[in-house]
């Protein structure tokens, strides 16, 4: 037994015969139906039709023709020498009538002359008595009471047979392939026609729901109330879609190297400092708050008393001895760190020392 499919190759099938669908329901029917006429009424229409008129007997000329045979004419195109002709004119008197061989004449045939006892042709055959057979009828079977007819009457009906014959060759392959692209390309439509009523119907209730979690997004920012779960969803999607690319991750060496080296540097201006990391922060907020509180004072100078004026000039005074100190400190834990990111740097370049 053959082993089964895969899924993925079922798949694969699958969809390419989708493509295969989807690429025929937009095909023209018109030009689909134009080419397979072409392509299939020429061999009909020469095999049916042409050839058995060119190639094969005709059925009247072949019994003219016989029945010539049978009244003693042979074939004129085959012995032209032996040609006799009667030239004794219009009629025949009833006193020469029994010898009418009397006025007869051997004369070469002439080929352009249609007789029906020519060697019997496929290729448009006469059905029809010619002059030279006429006058050999007259000879061979004379007529006493010295009357004839001028010439033979040829009363040959109109046949539309061929009318018959062209409709069932080219009319049959034509319905079949209408029928052949007309209901395949019907149910492929409705497939289509089905498929796109579908995706309407879903992108209708898309916009409805979209619409209404808008609304209620609306009315929540306005009313100032906390959002629901759609509503944050819907925030946090729009973020997430504006919010640019990260950055690449460095190796994992370096980021180790890196936050050891950040955690010795805070750990060691804590100690110089005895205060917290935050206290470094806030170095800078306590000169500017002691600067600005010495200007006040001295644009208040004026107002107060001399008393107090010591007091806070005192009081500026020990605040800006701290503020320097801290400063001083700081400084100089700075240029450590420094030196110490000097020997971290190097000891990253040379990782075996």
């Amino acid at each position: 037994a053959p082993p089964p499919r895969s899924p993925s190759r079922t798949s694969a099938c699958g969809a390419r015969l989708v493509h295969g669908l989807d690429y025929l329901s937009t095909v023209s029917p018109s030009s689909t139906l134009l080419v397979l006429v072409l392509l299939v009424a020429p061999p009909a229409f020469h095999q049916c039709i042409f050839r058995p008129c060119w190639e094969c007997y005709d059925f009247e000329a072949a019994v003219a023709h016989e029945a010539g045979h049978a009244l003693g004419f042979g074939h004129p195109d085959a012995f032209a020498d032996r040609n006799v002709e009667l030239r004794c004119g219009g009629g025949t008197l009833n006193a020469s009538c029994a010898e009418p061989f009397k006025c007869a004449v051997l004369e070469k045939y002439d080929e352009t002359q249609q007789s029906v006892m020519n060697s019997l042709t496929r290729n448009s055959p006469a059905t029809c008595l010619a002059p030279t057979d006429f006058d050999g009828l007259h000879a061979l079977y004379p007529i006493c009471d010295g009357l004839r007819p001028a010439s033979a009457e040829c009363l040959k009906p109109v046949q539309n047979s061929g009318w018959l014959r062209l409709a069932a060759v080219i009319g049959v392959p034509l319905l079949l392939a209408v029928l052949l692209i007309m209901v395949p390309l019907h149910f492929l439509r409705r497939r289509e026609r089905r498929k796109m009523d579908t995706l309407q119907e879903e992108h209708s209730l898309m916009e409805r729901k979209l619409s209404s979690l808008s609304s209620q997004l609306h009315r929540l920012s306005s009313a100032g109330m906390p959002q629901s779960n759609d509503s944050r969803l819907l925030v946090f999607t729009s973020h997430q879609n504006s919010r640019p690319a990260p950055a690449p991750t460095p190796p994992h060496s370096t980021v180790s190297a890196a936050t050891l080296s950040k955690q010795r540097r805070s750990r060691k201006m804590s100690s110089m400092i005895g205060d917290s990391p935050s206290t470094v922060q806030s170095l800078s907020s306590d000169s500017s708050s002691t600067q600005s509180h010495a200007t006040l004072n001295t644009d208040n100078t004026e107002t107060t008393s001399p008393a107090s004026t010591g007091a806070r000039h005192q009081n500026s005074g020990s605040e800006s001895l701290e503020g320097g100190n801290r400063l001083e400190a700081f400084r100089h834990g700075a240029s450590e760190l420094k030196l110490e990111d000097v020997g971290d740097a190097e000891h990253l370049k040379n990782p075996r020392n």
